[in-house]
């Protein structure tokens, strides 16, 4: 029996290590499985991922190439405005060119209408010599200098700053006209004031001359004219000499006199004022001492009825408010006339 229950225990030992081997290899399995689902889920989500990025990709090159294919279009468009600006600028340019041409050959042409012309050989004849007429002919140089660099410039226009170069000198040519007509106005003063300086020496000497001639002709009626005026030029000084005399013995005589008496009326004047001074201040210190004497009246009838009480202690009948006390009598102050 013990062997048969030997075996029993070997088969149930047998099978259930079949068993174990068997949930053993299931799990094994079942393991196996979910890692090659868990493997193709990653490969899944790799491909999609894979997927996506070249859709993204593939959209990122569409886009850039769109901004490239824009910004090409802009650049085009740019370089095609850029252009016609350039065009418009240069037809411009050449438009205003020649209107400045236009406006400053007619400007010459004024310029040159309005040109003061050159002093000819009678005009430097009768122009003074010296250093203005020196710098007259310089002025004239420099202008025919000028004159002849403006009109180069304006034939040679095509030159680049022929234009700037001509309008400068047109104004340094306005300049040295201004300046060569203030020299002129210069010597035209110069020479009206020496004529008239002149005039007035002729007319001068002229009238000396006839002036001699009238003196010489009436010599003795001036003479007793120049008596008669000395004889009273004469009577009037000594006329004068005795007023002077006069008042000197007037003020000697008087003066003095005079300032005594307004001397001793302005100190009595002072006196009065010293004197009414003194009034006004006795008045005020009389009103003062009418004013203290009231009230050491009071005083002295206050001491003599407390001395009186003590002496004297029994009552006596009160004054009807009708009849005053002698005390109040006492001190009640008598009227005095005003000062």
């Amino acid at each position: 029996g013990s062997k048969a229950n030997a075996d029993i225990d070997e088969a149930i030992m047998a099978r259930n290590n079949v068993f174990t081997q068997i949930r053993e290899q299931v799990e094994s399995e079942h393991d196996r499985i979910n890692q090659r689902l868990l493997k193709i889920k990653w490969i899944q989500r790799k491909d999609a991922q894979s997927r996506k990025q070249a859709q993204m990709q593939q959209r990122q090159k569409v886009v850039q190439a769109q901004k490239l294919r824009t910004e090409r279009e802009k650049v085009e468009k740019a370089k095609v405005k850029e252009s016609k600006q350039t065009q418009q600028a240069q037809t411009q340019k050449v438009m205003e060119e020649q209107k400045t041409y236009l406006a400053l050959n007619k400007q010459w042409k004024s310029v040159i209408a309005s040109q003061p012309a050159n002093r000819g050989s009678n005009a430097k004849a009768a122009a003074p010599r010296g250093h203005a007429a020196s710098q007259l002919n310089q002025i004239e140089k420099k202008q025919q200098m000028l004159v002849q660099a403006i009109q180069d410039a304006i034939e040679n226009k095509q030159k680049t700053g022929n234009v700037e170069r001509a309008q400068e000198g047109m104004r340094n040519l306005a300049r040295l006209n201004k300046k060569r007509q203030r020299k002129l106005s210069q010597l035209e003063k110069k020479e009206f004031d020496q004529l008239c300086r002149a005039t007035r020496h002729y007319q001068l000497d002229s009238l000396r001359v006839q002036v001699d001639a009238l003196n010489k002709s009436n010599v003795a009626p001036r003479k007793k004219l120049f008596k008669d005026q000395n004889k009273n030029n004469k009577n009037a000084h000594a006329q004068k000499v005795e007023i002077r005399d006069r008042l000197h013995e007037i003020k000697e005589k008087h003066f003095l006199k005079f300032k005594q008496t307004i001397d001793t009326h302005q100190e009595e004047k002072k006196r009065q004022k010293v004197q009414q001074q003194q009034q006004k201040q006795q008045k005020q210190q009389q009103q003062q001492q009418k004013q203290n004497k009231p009230a050491k009246t009071a005083k002295t009838a206050k001491s003599s009825a407390s001395a009186t009480k003590q002496q004297q202690p029994q009552e006596r009948p009160s004054p009807s408010p009708r009849q005053p006390s002698s005390v109040e009598q006492q001190s009640s102050p008598q009227p005095q006339p005003l000062p």
